[in-house]
């Protein structure tokens, strides 16, 4: 299994989620579940998340706010914990790595809620809030995860990424 986890929040800011990934207990449930590395892209939020040196359990932790493409980081997760972006989430879909999606709810319309509802009701991830991020982190069976199946033909493809272009312009 890879060992490292990304937690991404796209080009939002969501430091609920980028403090609960820091918690001791996420970083505990992570080490159990083999990681030792965890990236974070905080986006806008308020500050550079920090884990004190020697803390435990010992993780390797980097942050940035923004890359170019999160694809390489994508790559190499074992592991990715996103906001509800459609962007983010068919990213990570699309590459295969076992996902756990946080809503935003202070986010108006909350559009995101139903598209990760929709995806974790066909079993493609989970669904975590930051105060259960570690519990699902933990006790999820992503080995039993419903792959997302590829688009339907060049228009299904083109659609599907306009979709996701639009819905990250809208948080």
């Amino acid at each position: 299994m890879e060992t490292t986890a990304l937690v991404t929040v796209g080009s939002t800011s969501f430091d609920a989620l980028v403090s609960s990934a820091t918690t001791p207990a996420v970083r505990a449930a992570l080490a159990v579940r083999g990681f030792t590395r965890l990236v974070i892209q905080y986006g806008r939020g308020a500050v550079p998340p920090t884990v004190g040196s020697g803390s435990s359990p010992p993780l390797e932790v980097v942050t940035y706010r923004f890359k170019p493409s999160l694809a390489g980081d994508m790559a190499a997760a074992g592991l990715v914990v996103s906001h509800a972006g459609a962007g983010s989430i068919l990213e990570a879909l699309r590459g295969g790595v076992p996902t756990i999606v946080v809503v935003n709810t202070a986010l108006m319309n909350n559009h995101q809620a139903e598209l990760a509802g929709a995806m974790s009701d066909r079993g493609h991830l989970a669904l975590a809030s930051p105060a259960s991020l570690a519990e699902v982190v933990g006790a999820w069976d992503w080995d039993a995860r419903v792959p997302l199946p590829p688009p339907a033909g060049v228009f299904g493809q083109v659609l599907g990424e306009e979709l996701a272009h639009a819905y990250d312009a809208w948080g």
